[in-house]
């Protein structure tokens, strides 16, 4: 006999999606030529579903410089930030608010 909970716990899958839409230390040549461009990076895709809210986010320094400009759902966002932080020392991620104004959201 088969544990009904055991097998539907292994159909649930999380999913989530980021992907780097602007990458603004290469754009504004910040950073050295070794230094690739982060501009289209996916950085998650698990075929996010239409349920999930999605947000345009900008990635900052400590000094208030947007390094990042991306796309996350909102199982995405807490990854995103982690990803910055440890790839470019990003300190603070906002969202972009309904009335177009942008929020703290993790920092």
């Amino acid at each position: 006999m088969v544990n009904r909970s055991v097998a539907v716990a292994h159909q649930i899958r999380i999913t989530m999606y980021a992907k780097i839409t602007k990458d603004l230390l290469y754009d504004n040549k910040v950073v050295g030529e070794e230094y690739e461009s982060r501009e289209g990076l996916v950085l998650f895709d698990n075929k996010p579903g239409p349920i999930h809210v999605f947000y345009k986010c900008r990635l900052y320094d400590d000094d208030g410089e947007i390094y990042y400009e991306a796309d996350a759902d909102d199982e995405a966002l807490e990854l995103l930030f982690d990803w910055a932080q440890k790839d470019a020392g990003v300190t603070l991620l906002k969202i972009k608010a309904d009335n177009g104004e942008w929020e703290d959201c993790i920092g």
